[in-house]
């Protein structure tokens, strides 16, 4: 189910050790409101995102040059663009963004069965905040103040599900410790 997101994590890991990849300087997470909206819940300890990406891995022909068809890596499905961020965290809800949040194409409404990939950028692309993946059904997981990220598992050799408190989740992404 999350294989595709181990990939994106093993690669991510192997460009940061080669100098290759932006500098990770947070998390990303989802949670619910208290009216059980989907909402994007991040943590940072340096330059807050200039913009939060939601993506999912395409579905169709794989690539083949020969034929003329080509399966890009991410099909970006929303852009949700914060107003001036002050602090260390940030969140929105996902299908009325508020609060000065703007999004474009529009909301991002998820569909069964569907991997999608968050994760918060700057433009100039000199840090971003660590990929959380979700499906539709991974709503019912959460309740108000509990967010769902990810962790690679080593035994498994790949990406889990965590469920953690906000406040957990605010001092994890926080902690200058855990950005490289």
């Amino acid at each position: 189910m999350r294989k595709w997101l181990s990939v994106v994590l093993g690669v991510a890991l192997l460009a940061g050790l080669t100098g290759c990849s932006v500098r990770t300087n947070g998390i990303t997470g989802i949670s619910v409101d208290d009216a059980g909206h989907l909402t994007a819940v991040l943590a940072w300890c340096g330059r807050g995102p200039d913009v939060v990406i939601v993506y999912h891995d395409p579905v169709g022909p794989e690539t083949n040059p020969a034929a003329g068809t080509t399966k890009d890596a991410n099909a970006v499905d929303a852009e949700y663009r914060p107003p001036a961020l002050g602090g260390k965290g940030a969140s929105f809800r996902f299908d009325v963004p508020s609060d000065g949040w703007t999004v474009v194409p529009e909301p991002l409404i998820p569909a069964p069965g569907i991997t999608y990939g968050v994760y918060g950028a700057t433009h100039d692309n000199s840090s971003s905040t660590a990929n959380v993946g979700f499906e539709a059904g991974d709503v019912a997981k959460l309740k108000p103040g509990l967010v769902l990220v990810q962790r690679y598992d080593e035994k498994k050799q790949d990406a889990v599900d965590v469920v953690m408190s906000l406040r957990e989740f605010e001092r994890e992404g926080q902690d200058p410790a855990n950005c490289v």
